[in-house]
């Protein structure tokens, strides 16, 4: 089996090193051809001839920034085909609403993935196997990068239409504090207990939820990251 090819970006030698010691048990399958500590750095390296499968890029780096150094990649017509994952130390990226946001300049700057530095191995190499082969990975679940553009575009057009037309979409109170809950990370379990409600019935708001958006506005939403995705979008939730 062909090796899948990583450059890794980040402007912390110490975070490099830890990340190239983990990723030696997989020397089978992964291969770190090149490191940078600058979207310049990186610049460099690509000049140079050396092309990877997938660039690991640091969220926050002086100078340049993760998604300012994709940017100028995805601009380039030598690079703009180059799959690239996003890195970040922040947690809350994960646990509220604001931290979508960043998620969502990341995947328009072109990033395949976002993940948090404190991921473990396995989900590291989760991420690459699947952008490798041509999806999304965000916070360990798969995605349609594709569709999520599709999604994000298709909204900011008809976004005034729905609200003016359609306050929240139909949405319940409940409802959207089911998702403003999701967004926040918590598990349906988690959900339950903090609105007092059985996990079942948590489960039964996420499916009309998706429901309502597909009869009533022909808005399919496939998983979890896309409902939020949405929801922050169309000014549901609040970042």
């Amino acid at each position: 089996m062909e090796k899948t090819k990583l450059i890794l970006v980040d402007d912390h030698k110490f975070f490099r090193d830890g990340l190239k010691l983990n990723l030696a048990d997989y020397s089978d399958v992964v291969e770190i051809i090149g490191e940078a500590s600058s979207g310049d750095e990186l610049s460099a390296l690509l000049n140079s001839g050396l092309i990877p499968d997938i660039i690991f890029i640091d969220c926050e780096m002086p100078g340049k920034n993760g998604i300012e150094v994709a940017k100028q990649l995805k601009c380039s017509p030598q690079y703009q085909n180059l799959k690239m994952i996003m890195l970040s130390t922040h947690k809350d990226y994960k646990m509220n609403a604001s931290g979508y946001g960043v998620v969502l300049d990341a995947i328009d700057a072109g990033m395949d993935g976002f993940i948090l530095k404190d991921a473990g191995i396995e989900e590291i190499i989760n991420a690459v196997n699947v952008v490798k082969n041509g999806n999304g990975f965000i916070f360990g679940e798969t995605c349609d990068i594709n569709a999520i553009m599709k999604l994000m575009v298709k909204e900011r057009k008809s976004m005034l239409y729905f609200l003016k037309k359609k306050r929240n979409f139909n949405l319940t109170d409940r409802e959207i504090e089911v998702i403003r809950h999701l967004s926040y990370g918590l598990s349906a379990k988690e959900i339950a207990s903090k609105l007092h409600i059985t996990r079942e019935v948590v489960n039964s708001h996420k499916d009309n939820i998706k429901f309502k958006l597909q009869d009533k506005h022909d808005i399919n939403l496939k998983n979890v990251v896309e409902m939020v995705v949405w929801a922050i979008k169309n000014k549901i939730i609040d970042l």
